[in-house]
């Protein structure tokens, strides 16, 4: 589980929730991950995913980096987009 910080929401428009499926599409490929599951909420996102053995920071650090420089140029946001660490 990961959050938007404060629990704000990380999705405003329908795009950002395709955005997101993008940039989670790619992750996947470049880590060679397996997703099982997903959920979007309005202010945070589920993910059942299995990582072999590559450590599962290092998809969530790219996944929630790339995602929150998308977020941050369109809506001209300054600071973070998710809260902490992820949850497991």
């Amino acid at each position: 589980m990961h959050r938007g910080v404060r629990r704000k929401a990380i999705f405003q428009e329908e795009m950002d929730y395709q955005v997101l499926l993008q940039v989670l599409k790619n992750s996947l490929e470049k880590y060679k991950c397996i997703l099982h599951a997903y959920c979007l909420m309005t202010n945070h996102i589920h993910l059942l995913l299995e990582t072999g053995d590559m450590e599962i920071w290092k998809f969530m650090k790219y996944m929630s980096e790339c995602y929150a420089m998308y977020l941050n140029h369109k809506y001209s946001y300054r600071g973070h987009v998710f809260e902490s660490r992820y949850k497991l």
